[in-house]
């Protein structure tokens, strides 16, 4: 009996052993799926943002600047970075040396009664696939009658990782017609708005520094207050009506 029930034991252990094993006798793994980013370049890059605050009596710094963190070619992202931060470093150096190196504490009891010192930055991101647009707002006031304020603008293309400028919107050949159009559009816009360009000469060139940005597709012109126009008009800003075909715009 002893015999019968071992051997029934053994069975039962080889019958398992066989249920549990695959046909081949080997282990199968359930494969693990491969997950596709579909989303695009200015999707995938990110664009933080660097605090700098300082504060004392009649003196304040505040800035919030751009900083791209997760380029693949890390030294294009170095050199990018630094382009950004060589508009506002300066300003920041000479807010130091106003404050004379002192700590945040210290800088509370500190006396600049003869001027009030501020320096204020901040951004806006703007996005058209590939390229990513950020425009920096500065305001720097030393006590003058008007404060200081503009705007660097800075247009980035993710396939190439570099700042681009109005001439690489265009195919080479066609620029000098690229940039006529967008001047016929400028004046044509201002005059439309009652906006008297060169003291009513109007625009007759841009050049290839010219400062403008892209947002969802679109190209914008813009001037600083005062630059084309009286002050009063304030800065200004000018859409093109061109289509934006694959990295180049089409007048």
């Amino acid at each position: 009996m002893k015999k019968i029930g071992i051997i029934a034991i053994l069975a039962l252990i080889a019958f398992s052993i066989t249920a549990c094993d695959p046909g081949d006798g080997e282990n199968e793994t359930t494969p693990i799926p491969t997950v596709i980013d579909t989303r695009t370049l200015v999707e995938k890059t990110e664009v933080r943002t660097s605090e700098y605050k300082i504060s004392g009596k009649n003196f304040n710094c505040e800035i919030y600047r751009p900083e791209f963190s997760n380029l693949e070619d890390k030294e294009a992202q170095y050199a990018i970075n630094a382009e950004i931060n060589k508009s506002i470093e300066p300003y920041i150096k000479e807010i130091d040396i106003v404050s004379e190196g002192l700590t945040d504490i210290d800088t509370q009891s500190a006396d600049f009664s003869t001027k009030n010192y501020s320096y204020n930055v901040n951004y806006n991101r703007y996005d058209t696939n590939p390229y990513v647009s950020l425009i920096i707002s500065q305001d720097y006031d030393t006590g003058g009658l008007r404060s200081n304020k503009w705007k660097d603008m800075y247009t980035i293309d993710l396939e190439t990782n570099k700042i681009i400028s109005i001439k690489d919107l265009c195919e080479i050949d066609v620029f000098a017609n690229f940039k006529r159009r967008i001047v016929d559009e400028i004046n044509k816009q201002a005059e439309a708005a009652g906006i008297s360009l060169l003291n009513g000469a109007g625009l007759y060139e841009i050049s290839n520094s010219q400062k403008f940005y892209l947002n969802e597709g679109k190209l914008y012109i813009y001037f600083e207050a005062g630059l084309v126009a009286p002050y009063q008009a304030g800065e200004l800003s000018f859409e093109m009506p061109f289509k934006l075909n694959g990295k180049y715009f089409e007048p």
